[in-house]
């Protein structure tokens, strides 16, 4: 892409969805990054960016739909690029293939309706025997702010009657972080994975470094640091039991214990239609759908929207204690 310019960077995310550019052409690779996503965001765009490393430097439009169109005009492009034949403009290749669909369209059987899922089905084992076992990672090469991010590893099992696990559940990855200690959180989280930077840019000022003057304002003054839970997977045979939310809790009860705040993104780590089928890709109509129920999942745990689906949790109030209690009463462990 010969035009850098943010403005023209937005509008190729708005069409294309991605943008590469080679990390000479921008000088200062970091600052350009921020000005992209304080546009992005003012735009209303949910985005990811890095830098890979044969040096380019890329922005992902994280809910570009690509259509089947889009898909197999890219396949034409490949496939005429390999051939050596003339290059042809992808939006006319894109155009050709939506004719294609149109004229070959067809009245389709409605599909048989499919039989709602048995939630209430016994669990493999019992609620009272879960465990959950922590790991965490620190590396000798990073600084003394890198060394404030902390990635912790928690394995949630079931024990047998004699206390050996027997069930695999799943797991929960999460960090903390020192951010009191950090001159930049933003650009430590940005280091580590795209889905922290996220919640990053939203969580921190990129400007001063500091928690976001809004979210600052809607939590306690009290309490060092922030826990991100990350990802959360249970076993298809544990899930639709409720099990998340009290798996997350007792993460954060042992992990947020002091801290002044906890944040998680409500999005779908599985591409799933209405059905609830795994597919290649969705709209953004059944992304929001999936965001929103999982927001309201987590908001069991005293979980509340602050923006571009990051909820926060406020560690000050007793509200996440009074919460996990009552989701432990509701298995019968309170």
């Amino acid at each position: 892409m010969s035009e850098t310019s943010i403005d023209a960077v937005v509008a190729v995310l708005r069409r294309d969805g991605s943008v590469a550019v080679p990390a000479g052409d921008l000088g200062d690779v970091d600052a350009w990054r921020r000005q992209v996503r304080r546009a992005c965001r003012a735009a209303g765009l949910r985005i990811r960016t890095g830098v890979s490393d044969n040096g380019v430097v890329w922005v992902d439009h994280v809910d570009h739909v690509v259509t089947d169109a889009e898909q197999r005009a890219t396949n034409r492009a490949v496939s005429n690029l390999l051939k050596g034949q003339p290059p042809v403009p992808f939006r006319q290749l894109v155009r050709e293939e939506q004719r294609k669909v149109l004229t070959a369209v067809e009245s389709a059987p409605a599909a048989p309706a499919t039989q709602p899922s048995n939630t209430a089905a016994a669990l493999p084992g019992e609620v009272d025997s879960i465990v959950i076992d922590y790991s965490s990672r620190q590396h000798a090469f990073k600084t003394d702010e890198e060394q404030r991010l902390h990635q912790w590893y928690a394995k949630v099992e079931c024990l047998d009657d004699v206390g050996d696990p027997a069930y695999q559940v799943g797991y929960v990855l999460a960090y903390t972080v020192g951010f009191d200690h950090m001159t930049d959180p933003f650009m430590i989280l940005d280091a580590e994975t795209a889905d922290l930077a996220h919640i990053g840019g939203i969580v921190f000022d990129l400007e001063t470094g500091e928690l976001d003057q809004e979210l600052g304002e809607r939590v306690e003054p009290f309490g060092d640091g922030l826990l991100i839970i990350d990802s959360v997977r249970l076993e298809p045979e544990w899930r639709g039991h409720g099990l998340g939310p009290l798996v997350v809790g007792m993460v954060i009860e042992r992990l947020g214990e002091g801290r002044q705040l906890a944040a998680l993104q409500a999005a779908p780590t599985e591409r799933r239609n209405d059905a609830g089928e795994v597919v290649d890709k969705i709209s953004e109509a059944d992304r929001a759908t999936a965001a929103g129920k999982l927001g309201a999942l987590w908001s069991q745990l005293g979980f509340e929207f602050f923006k571009d689906e990051v909820w926060v949790l406020n560690l000050g109030m007793r509200t996440f204690g009074d919460r996990l209690a009552a989701i432990r009463r509701s298995f019968g462990l309170g």
